[in-house]
C-alpha cells in the first residue's frame, strides 16, 4: 500500500506503528519525565499529547483572558500610539488569538470599567454605558482626560475644589490612623522625678502617685492600683481641721 495509505495491510501495520512511535518518542523533550513511558503505542503517545495540549491551551486562554479583565487606567493618552486604547486592543487580540470568546459588547464594557470610579469620572463613564462603538468610546474619554488634565488652558470646572478636597480627605485619613496606631503618653518627652513614679509623659508636679504634687488626685480614667493616703494628704487635711474655730 501507499506509504500515506491511512489502511496499511496487516504485514505493513507493525512497521509503520514503530515508526510513528518513534517519530513521536523523539520529538518529545524528556519523554520519560513526562510519564509517556507507559504508552504502549503510537495512538495512547499521541492521545496523551493531545490531552496535555488542550489543557495548556486552556490556561493559556484563561490567563490571556484575565490579563485583559483586569486591566486598569492608571494615566495617560488614551487614543493614538502607544495610548491606553492601544493597550486594550492588545490585550483583546492576545486573548481572542488564545481562544477566548469575547464580543465587542464585551470589550467596550470592559474597557469603560477599566477607568477609576472616582466622582471626577462617574458623568464620563456614565455617558458610555450604552456606547456600540469602541473608537467613539476612546475619544470621548481622551476629550475628557484632556479637558481634565488642563490641555486647552483649563481644566474642568469645579475639577480642582474636588481634587483638593479628595487630598485633604486622604490626608485627615492618614493622620487619625496614625493617631489611632500611636502608643504611649502624650508627652514622651516629659519625665516624672518622683521616686515613687519614674513615668513618663508628665512632671513631679503634676503627679498623683505618692509624693507627687497632686498626690491622691486620680483622673476619672485611672483603673491602675490607688496609693494609701499619704502624709501630704492627711497634714493637709489636719491644717484645714486647726484652722476651724472651736
Amino acid at each position: 500500500t501507499a506509504v500515506n495509505d491511512p489502511n496499511p495491510n496487516e504485514l505493513e501495520y507493525p512497521i509503520r506503528e514503530s515508526v510513528v512511535y518513534l517519530t513521536l518518542w523523539s520529538n518529545i523533550k524528556s519523554p520519560n519525565a513526562l510519564g509517556l513511558g507507559s504508552k504502549k503505542t503510537s495512538s495512547d503517545l499521541w492521545s496523551h499529547l493531545e490531552i496535555e495540549f488542550m489543557v495548556v491551551s486552556k490556561l493559556s486562554r484563561k490567563r490571556k483572558e484575565d490579563a485583559l479583565r483586569n486591566c486598569r487606567y492608571t494615566g495617560g493618552g488614551i487614543t493614538g500610539n502607544g495610548g491606553y486604547a492601544e493597550k486594550i486592543r492588545s490585550l483583546y487580540k492576545d486573548a481572542t488569538d488564545a481562544g477566548a470568546t469575547i464580543s465587542d459588547e464585551q470589550l467596550i464594557t470592559l474597557f469603560v470599567d477599566s477607568f477609576p470610579r472616582s466622582p471626577e469620572w462617574l458623568p464620563i463613564l456614565a455617558g458610555l454605558a450604552d456606547e456600540s462603538n469602541f473608537n467613539v468610546a476612546a475619544n470621548r474619554l481622551q476629550e475628557f482626560v484632556r479637558l481634565m488634565n488642563g490641555g486647552d488652558g483649563g481644566g474642568i470646572e469645579g475639577m480642582e475644589k474636588v481634587s483638593a478636597l479628595q487630598t485633604e480627605v486622604k490626608q485627615l485619613k492618614e493622620q487619625i490612623a496614625v493617631m489611632q496606631a500611636r502608643k504611649g503618653p502624650a508627652n514622651p518627652g516629659l519625665k516624672c522625678t518622683n521616686p515613687n513614679c519614674n513615668r513618663v509623659g508628665h512632671t513631679i508636679e503634676n503627679c498623683f502617685r505618692k509624693g507627687g504634687g497632686k498626690e491622691g488626685q486620680y483622673p476619672s480614667w485611672w483603673k491602675g492600683k490607688r496609693d494609701n493616703t499619704t502624709s501630704t494628704t492627711t497634714n493637709a487635711t489636719a491644717n484645714t481641721s486647726s484652722s476651724i474655730p472651736t
